[in-house]
């Protein structure tokens, strides 16, 4: 009930932001404006926020194998993504757009409710551990896949590199391992700004997703083998490996659920904020975010989660 919950608030949002793009109460100028804001502002205070207060304390021994299997799986992901591409035969306009969707899941804004409905409060610490090179990686990587596909000539610029999603997302895993407590104060702000990061980018996809005809939808075919891949094989091969290296059902349990959540709208507001590909990105977190209402509850039932 806690998942269908979740997905109704999430589409409401979106579709609120569909209306307010066809009022042009949210044109395009400002789509990118809030993009922007929720990439350097509410983003990163909510990466700091994540690592903050006692629900990021366990057991040191279990964090550090948790950690260590997040790594090495956002270290995979890239060269996965980069084979399925060539697989699929992408045009080499879009490659960079669709690695980013196949590497990058919403892991956190709907990651983090369907994984505590399933196992619990814990399973959200698991999940901020296990996805913390999610944000070192979107933030320098993903930035490079996405300009990658502009329309603009794109050069490898390392300033890009310099942004408030890498440096927040050091300073959230020196806070971690080092066990420093910030003042409440800072804390206090930190989560009132970071909270508006999921409304905020559910109105910019929805936005978003009102520039895209119907008939663009349906001639963007890779878009579903997209889907299939992300939602479905992803999580079951997750599933597969991790039970070979690791007997805790919760991790197990955690790395296929997220692997097999639709693709991070994170796509959308970097797509705005460093011209990418925004109509394609749209399309990707548009289909597979619709998909998920299904793939979701069918793969938790195939895993026996």
């Amino acid at each position: 009930m806690e998942i269908i919950n979740t997905m109704f608030v999430l589409f409401v949002t979106l579709l609120l932001g569909f209306y307010l793009n066809k009022i042009n109460i949210i044109d395009e100028s400002t789509n990118r404006k809030l993009s922007t804001l929720i990439i350097q502002v509410t983003c990163p205070a909510l990466v700091i926020r994540s690592v903050c207060g006692d629900n990021m304390k366990g057991d040191k021994s279990d964090i550090l194998f948790v950690f260590i299997i997040g790594i090495i799986m956002y270290c995979m992901l890239p060269f996965v993504a980069y084979i399925i591409s060539k697989l699929m035969f992408v045009d080499k306009s879009q490659s960079g757009t669709y690695q980013f969707m196949l590497i990058f899941a919403n892991t956190s804004f709907m990651g983090f409710p369907v994984v505590s409905s399933i196992f619990g409060q814990k399973a959200i610490f698991y999940t901020s551990i296990l996805h913390m090179g999610f944000n070192i990686l979107v933030f320098s990587y993903g930035i490079y896949l996405i300009s990658k596909d502009s329309e603009k000539d794109a050069k490898f610029d390392m300033m890009k590199f310099v942004n408030p999603g890498i440096i927040s997302s050091i300073i959230a895993l020196i806070i971690y391992f080092t066990g420093l407590e910030l003042p409440k104060c800072i804390v206090d702000t930190l989560n009132s700004v970071g909270s508006i990061t999921t409304p905020l980018s559910m109105l910019v996809l929805g936005a978003s997703i009102a520039t895209i005809s119907l008939a663009d939808l349906f001639k963007e075919k890779k878009v579903y083998v997209l889907a299939i891949i992300r939602l479905v094989i992803m999580p079951l091969i997750a599933y597969f490996i991790l039970s070979k290296i690791t007997d805790d059902k919760m991790l197990i349990g955690v790395g296929a659920i997220t692997l097999g959540m639709p693709v991070a709208s994170m796509a959308v507001m970097l797509s705005n904020e460093y011209e990418g590909n925004t109509r394609l990105t749209s399309m990707g977190v548009l289909v597979t975010t619709v998909l998920s209402v299904i793939s979701i509850p069918l793969v938790t039932y195939m895993l026996s989660l």
